[in-house]
């Protein structure tokens, strides 16, 4: 699902600080609601959700809505990169949607080690740096931006499974979970 991003960088900002902070506690969002219905719509039908940046506080609101209505998937698979969510609220809220008989291997996050926003708005461990900040804020070539687009050649994701939560850290490639 795709949703437009608000009109300037301030404005997303804002956007998903509301997401990620009030959104349980004041409304959920439009974005929030729909996505869960998709899924939703979707039943037991084998499912993948994936996320990037604000999209993946987006994915763990609506996992979260769908746990509080007593919706599970076990063939659900969520994934997200550089998101701007906790590892840790991610795969609860992903593990409520898949229900008791998930596979937990099919909920991965992952994000770069350097990238401002897993970190910063995510509060995941990593390098937090003023430099890829600022680049995040003014190109289309940052840690945050090149995810799957082989234009960060560089920094190659490495993920890694689990049925508990784990954070593998690495320099310049990502950091991993499960």
């Amino acid at each position: 699902m795709h949703y437009a991003p608000a009109n300037n960088g301030l404005s997303e900002l804002l956007v998903a600080a509301y997401e990620k902070n009030f959104a349980s506690t004041l409304g959920y969002s439009n974005q929030d609601l729909a996505y869960a219905a998709a899924i939703a719509g979707r039943e037991q039908k084998e499912t993948v959700s994936q996320g990037h940046s604000r999209g993946a506080i987006v994915q763990t609101n609506a996992n979260t809505i769908l746990g509080a209505q007593g919706f599970t998937n076990p063939k659900l698979e969520v994934s997200a990169v550089g998101g701007g969510t906790s590892v840790e609220a991610f795969t609860e809220a992903a593990k409520k949607a898949q229900g008791p008989d998930g596979i937990r291997r099919n909920i991965t996050f992952s994000y770069f080690n350097d990238d401002p926003v897993p970190i910063a708005a995510g509060g995941n461990p990593g390098v937090m740096s003023l430099s890829e900040f600022w680049q995040v804020l003014t190109t289309s070539n940052s840690a945050h931006s090149c995810y799957g687009t082989r234009l960060c050649l560089n920094w190659a994701p490495v993920q890694s499974h689990s049925s508990t939560p784990k954070i593998t850290p690495s320099f310049k490639p990502c950091f991993a979970t499960f």
